[in-house]
């Protein structure tokens, strides 16, 4: 299973964005395995969505982005971890970092817990330190390992 980040929600979502053809062509690869997002990536990719000014001004209009959430959504099975499981991720990652990382690390988390065994992610370095665990991906990465098999004749 592949936990999908939600960096690669927002790309997908965003036509101009820098990286929308990589996400675009990730999503829409044929024979992917199950994709798993975590709930709380989909409030990430909502705030980064429709914010204006400062960093990444997308600017969408709020219905346009839960629109192309709920695209999204439709592609993939949403998984959350419960209040323990939360509170569990939390204690653990302050033996491994301090910060914002922890939203990084509660997706991986998140992911770990419904058996993801790779993360598609244009936030590479911070995922694979977090978790080596785990294949840490971006989606170029995945489709070269992973070549559409041939038509059938």
């Amino acid at each position: 299973m592949i936990l999908v980040d939600f960096n690669i929600i927002v790309a997908a979502i965003v036509d101009h964005h820098s990286s929308h053809a990589d996400a675009m062509a990730f999503i829409n690869a044929g024979d992917l395995p199950p994709l798993l997002v975590a709930a709380h990536s989909y409030a990430e990719a909502y705030s980064t969505l429709t914010r204006r000014g400062g960093p990444q001004p997308y600017g969408l209009d709020p219905r346009r982005a839960v629109e192309g959430l709920r695209t999204i959504q439709s592609l993939s099975t949403t998984v959350a971890m419960n209040a323990e499981q939360t509170v569990s991720a939390v204690e653990a990652f302050a033996d491994v970092g301090i910060g914002a990382r922890l939203y990084d690390y509660l997706i991986g988390r998140t992911g770990v817990v419904y058996g993801a065994n790779t993360i598609v992610t244009f936030n590479t370095a911070h995922l694979r330190a977090l978790f080596p665990a785990l294949a840490v991906r971006t989606p170029a990465e995945w489709l070269a390992l992973n070549p559409a098999p041939p038509p059938p004749p």
